[in-house]
């Protein structure tokens, strides 16, 4: 079974102060760490359910993935990969998370517990996520994003 945890915050001293848009015509605002928290629950949503079609609205034609091997991974291909049931995410808890602003730009980094089952073999642990958001007239995609292994000396 597949568990997907709510992002933690740093606290106070640990972000950027955020710039805030407005929602038009509802009279409220939102930071952009907040949307940038809703992309990226719905990011996550999509890779386990295998979601091609939210995958392909959420991530940009030309994004650059890095897996936690180092290998860079096509956009088609991540997004086929979690599609056709050949990984299955078993676990996804944010741990920490931090959104700096800016502008059109957002940059999130994550610390988050894994585990996935690839080609029949069961890998986890403990990794620093750092994505890139872009705002685009259709709303953020990402734009990149890197896996790195935590090791356990780093702790976390």
């Amino acid at each position: 079974m597949f568990r997907l945890a709510a992002a933690g915050r740093l606290g106070a001293g640990g972000s950027a102060p955020d710039r805030k848009h407005g929602r038009k015509g509802t009279g409220m605002t939102a930071t952009v760490t907040d949307t940038i928290e809703l992309v990226q629950i719905r990011l996550n949503q999509a890779l386990v359910d295998g979601d091609s079609a939210a995958l392909r609205e959420l991530v940009a034609d030309d994004c650059r993935i890095i897996g936690p091997k180092g290998f860079m991974v096509a956009t088609d291909e991540w997004i086929d990969v979690h599609a056709s049931g050949v990984y299955e995410q078993v676990r996804l808890e944010t741990v920490e998370s931090e959104v700096i602003d800016h502008g059109d730009t957002a940059i999130r980094s994550d610390m988050q517990r894994s585990a996935c089952v690839f080609q029949g073999e069961r890998i986890g642990g403990l990794y620093r996520v750092l994505s890139v958001w872009l705002r685009t007239t259709s709303g953020w995609q990402l734009a990149a994003t890197q896996y790195t292994a935590i090791s356990p000396a780093a702790g976390g």
